[in-house]
């Protein structure tokens, strides 16, 4: 004999993560034991809020590679820290920023990215000629550098590394070059006239030279040595950049499914 079935009626609800049809490239979270983050983004505060910069001469913000960048004019422009950040003692740490270097210097020339001086340990990070040079001066009077080749009006992620005895420059994400260094303390640079600078170097009485020229995007500075994939995952962020309490999650779109069930027995 039949009989007739049931009529059941069952709401389920869930959320599932939409992604758009484009490229998504999620921002990279910001790795322990970061120190100073320049960002660019109007102004020359530092997002920690500690070494906050002092912009002269017109230094202006143009559109960069995570929002806004500095934007220095290569005559004069640059941005002032009131002390310095990496203290003498540092044997780790870490710099690292977007370059976008409009014209190269002449013969025997530089231009400044940053420069470490006032109160704390002497490291540079610049373009000769046309290369990218990171160095280090020690407490015996000399200076330790990598270098790897430049590219001129292209974006490009440096990472400037001390690790104990050795120092690194990665490029893009991929480790170019290293040296062996001695395990010193970095020169005070207290001992002299130099003072921190974005943009430009600050020589004896307030004498500034080798002026950059192009964008800085997404300066800063960590109390360590990243690990490479560390250094990567910022790279492979791109125009994300690093996440903050801003940074959009992935969108989420909830569904409703209704389940009806009819049968006979």
């Amino acid at each position: 004999m039949r009989r007739a079935g049931s009529l059941s009626l069952i709401l389920l609800t869930f959320w599932v993560p939409f992604l758009p049809s484009r490229s998504y490239c999620a921002c990279a979270r910001p790795p322990a034991d970061l120190v100073s983050w320049w960002q660019g983004e109007g102004n020359a505060d530092d997002a920690l809020g500690t070494y906050n910069g002092t912009p002269e001469n017109g230094t202006a913000y143009a559109a960069g590679y995570v929002g806004q960048a500095f934007s220095f004019d290569g005559v004069d422009d640059y941005v002032v820290i009131a002390n310095g950040i990496v203290p003498s003692t540092a044997r780790f740490f870490t710099l690292d920023a977007w370059i976008y270097p409009e014209s190269f210097p002449g013969v025997d020339e530089t231009r400044m990215i940053l420069y470490g001086g006032s109160t704390g340990g002497e490291y540079e990070l610049l373009v000769a000629g046309n290369t990218f040079r990171f160095g280090v001066k020690l407490t015996d009077g000399q200076w330790y550098t990598v270098t790897s080749p430049a590219a001129l009006q292209t974006w490009t992620h440096l990472a400037a590394v001390r690790r104990g005895t050795e120092i690194e420059l990665w490029v893009n994400g991929t480790l170019k070059t290293d040296a062996a260094v001695p395990d010193l303390d970095l020169y005070d640079a207290a001992n002299g006239w130099n003072n921190s600078r974005i943009g430009a170097y600050n020589e004896y009485t307030d004498q500034h030279k080798s002026f950059w020229h192009g964008l800085v995007d997404e300066l800063d500075i960590y109390s360590r040595a990243l690990e490479g994939a560390e250094i990567s995952a910022i790279y492979n962020a791109g125009g994300s950049g690093k996440c903050t309490e801003d940074s959009p999650a992935f969108p989420w779109i909830m569904f409703n499914a209704v389940l009806t069930g009819t049968g006979e027995k």
